[in-house]
């Protein structure tokens, strides 16, 4: 898995942890994707402004250390089924997008939902050298967030059947995690994840 996102906060109490991380993302035939990030923010009693995600706007090509492939990632709604403010600013910093929600003077404790949406380019990998097939390469939760997410799951779907599914995380990709296809739509699941890994 390859590139959307890493939800974090501003600060990082013990307390604050992601309860539920689900991403979903449906692959068009040009290899766009439109991408829905729905996800449980607990910050316990501890307040918070709320948190933001990172996207790569570029990955490097496999194989090919010289090459790296550029990501378009557009913005689109971004909402709170709980009432959190949503209030949204876009950076960009060393090569990555950054997103941040919510408002610098509003807190909030208990949990609260967050839903991102945004359209992304670049996450296909066109006959990949190793494999020779198309591949969808995307970090879906990413190295850089700063809280515990006790379950992570990421639903692709594209116009074709997948002919093979995988799945890691960890700080090497050295964990596998479940994958299971059904019929267009692959998804993939974790629990248990350290910041960082």
């Amino acid at each position: 898995l390859l590139s959307p996102g890493t939800a974090r906060a501003d600060d990082t109490p013990s307390s604050w942890r992601i309860t539920r991380y689900d991403a979903s993302a449906v692959f068009a035939q040009d290899g766009t994707a439109e991408v829905t990030l729905d996800f449980d923010f607990f910050f316990g009693s501890d307040e918070g402004h709320g948190p933001f995600i990172t996207l790569p706007e570029r990955q490097r090509v496999t194989g090919n250390p010289d090459v790296w492939r550029m990501i378009d990632v557009t913005i689109g709604e971004v909402s709170s089924g709980t009432g959190a403010a949503t209030d949204t600013l876009v950076s960009h910093s060393d090569g990555n997008l950054v997103v941040r929600v919510g408002h610098e003077h509003m807190t909030w404790t208990g949990s609260q939902n967050y839903r991102i949406t945004y359209k992304i380019r670049g996450l296909v990998d066109p006959d990949n050298r190793e494999s020779g097939l198309d591949e969808v390469n995307w970090q879906a939760i990413g190295p850089g967030w700063q809280v515990p997410i006790d379950h992570a799951k990421v639903t692709i779907e594209g116009p074709g059947t997948p002919e093979r599914v995988a799945c890691w995380w960890g700080s090497s990709n050295e964990n596998p995690c479940q994958a299971v296809q059904d019929g267009k739509k692959a998804v993939f699941e974790a629990g248990n994840l350290r910041p960082g890994r």
